[in-house]
């Protein structure tokens, strides 16, 4: 038997490997308890980013009509249910952005959309401050990370459809939708599908921020042109590290920047 957390692998992975194993007379067998989280004694704790708001002058569309929009999709699908649990498409619907992991400025969190239109968003409620609770939907429902998998369990009934995305949610998901006799619907997320359609502002936005990050990039330049040949003849070669440092502080100068992704 092999131990695994099913918070962590999504249906794919633990299909396509399971089915490996089993042709080898070896179970995979769920672990209600992570030893690794069991003996690491001094874990940091969970990230508690604080969450900001994406404005819709620069999303170009509101939350509301991202998520009404999504609901659209799922009745045409006949879908009673869509669970997301990828950060950036949660960042995206909601239009809100976040702290938690360097480089990826989207909160950890789960979310819940009813064909009805409730819309369960699932996180640390301390990383929201009072202005992104009012900001947000009212359709949107703030409940704390550790309510996900049993609010799944309480509130779909047997032959209800469920859509999730396969690569990217957690099996923990899915064993709880067949405990409850949901009808699943794995594809890829129609967030996935929707964010990757940028609309005109989005686009324009884009453009800026590479006209905002080149004129960095132009500062490193020019001061390589006049330093490289300096530090040369001295014996103090410029290295990349230095040539990095040297970019981001350029960056961080600009009145536009808020990190480095």
């Amino acid at each position: 038997r092999i131990g695994f957390v099913a918070m962590h692998l999504p249906p794919v992975w633990f299909d396509r490997v399971g089915t490996a194993l089993s042709a080898r007379g070896i179970r995979m067998q769920a672990v209600e308890d992570n030893p690794v989280d069991v003996i690491w004694r001094d874990q940091p704790a969970k990230p508690m980013g604080q969450v900001s708001a994406m404005p819709v002058q620069f999303a170009g569309q509101s939350a509301a009509d991202k998520i009404a929009g999504t609901i659209a999709a799922m009745k045409h699908q006949g879908v009673n249910f869509h669970i997301e649990t990828q950060p950036d498409n949660i960042a995206w619907l909601l239009n809100v952005r976040g702290n938690d992991v360097a480089f990826l400025p989207a909160p950890q969190s789960f979310l819940m959309i009813e064909q009805a239109g409730a819309v369960h968003w699932f996180i640390e409620l301390q990383k929201l401050g009072n202005d992104i609770r009012e900001g947000l939907p009212g359709a949107v429902q703030c409940q704390d990370a550790g309510a996900f998998l049993p609010h799944i369990s309480q509130v779909v009934d047997a032959g209800q459809r469920v859509s999730l995305d396969p690569d990217f949610s957690p099996v923990a998901v899915r064993a709880v939708l067949e405990s409850a006799g949901a009808d699943i619907l794995a594809q890829r997320s129609p967030l996935t599908i929707a964010k990757a359609q940028k609309n005109p502002t989005e686009r324009e936005g884009m453009r800026a921020c590479h006209i905002h990050d080149g004129v960095a990039v132009t500062e490193l330049s020019a001061w390589l042109i006049e330093q490289v040949p300096i530090r040369a003849a001295a014996g103090q070669p410029i290295d990349e590290r230095e040539a990095e440092d040297m970019v981001q502080e350029s960056r961080r100068a600009l009145s536009a920047f808020l990190g480095e992704s």
